[in-house]
């Protein structure tokens, strides 16, 4: 696979962020990115993969090197240059701070830009024909509404709960008495209760999730009553699931050390995987179209 890294195209597994050249990026941690992927060879929900990402820069003060329009065309060119290798992409895009001022941590330019090209693999079938199991973990991400690349919490939660329960994932909670969801390490989070689906407010806590928003659109056609409200973490769900950009969704059968439901995927949740799967090409947009 053939990557963009500012200014060159190299192969995938030799992209590398310069330590000097991008030290506010390496050093200070001044980066964001997006991770968006292909359905039938076209990017998924693109415009709301870029509209994230310009919101992110501007909340941060980032100053990116080119507009929407000239990384439409970068990810393209991208794109065109793999085109000869079958399968759906993984297109991760990073803005990484660039080299720093005098001062040591002051950005003294654009920053940089990487587009990097993979295969898409999808989890194993087990996942979504039994279901995963997490494991909670006090922890809210620095800047939560931003898509940075600081995932410490996570590591840390992986070393820790999510080995003592023999979890695949962690799901962060709020900390102290009465804790309530937030979102996973890598994913946003959706219960089923009552035959309404609730998943966690975008109330600046979370990140606003490009499948966590497409699912509740799926949840709406099939005629699915659906809340975005403080979630108490009470294990008190009759199912669950996750969602995300590279998994899409996934059924959750176990937190900690509480089965939910019956153990297995739910029938909501089961119809809501069907629904998606059907709406992800029906609302899947041809890149050129809005070039």
């Amino acid at each position: 696979m053939i990557s963009y890294a500012n200014g060159r195209f190299v192969p995938t597994d030799e992209v590398a962020f310069p330590l000097v050249a991008d030290t506010v990026g390496t050093l200070r941690g001044f980066r964001i990115f997006t991770a968006c992927k292909t359905v039938n060879g076209v990017i998924f929900r693109f415009d709301d993969h870029l509209k994230r990402l310009w919101e992110s820069a501007a909340k941060l003060g980032m100053d990116l090197p080119h507009s929407e329009e000239a990384l439409r065309l970068l990810v393209a060119e991208t794109l065109e240059k793999n085109k000869s290798e079958p399968g759906e992409r993984l297109i991760e895009i990073f803005y990484s701070g660039g080299p720093a001022a005098a001062n040591g941590t002051s950005p003294t330019g654009p920053a940089h830009v990487y587009v990097v090209i993979f295969k898409l693999k999808l989890p194993s079938a087990e996942w979504y024909d039994r279901g995963i199991v997490l494991a909670t973990f006090p922890h809210q991400r620095h800047f939560p509404e931003i898509k940075l690349t600081f995932y410490v919490g996570a590591v840390l939660a992986h070393q820790t709960v999510v080995k003592d329960h023999g979890a695949d994932m962690p799901l962060f909670i709020t900390e102290g008495k009465n804790p309530e969801v937030l979102e996973g390490s890598t994913f946003n989070f959706f219960v089923v209760k009552n035959g309404q689906l609730i998943t966690p407010a975008t109330d600046g806590r979370i990140l606003k999730g490009i499948t966590r928003l497409s699912v509740i659109e799926s949840a709406l056609r099939m005629g699915v009553v659906v809340k975005e409200e403080s979630l108490p973490m009470d294990y008190n769900w009759d199912e669950a699931f996750i969602v995300s950009s590279t998994r899409n969704i996934v059924p959750v059968t176990r937190v900690d050390a509480q089965v939910i439901g019956s153990g297995l995927p739910g029938p909501v949740t089961q119809r809501l995987m069907g629904q998606f799967a059907v709406d992800m090409v029906i609302t899947t947009v041809p890149l050129g179209s809005h070039i």
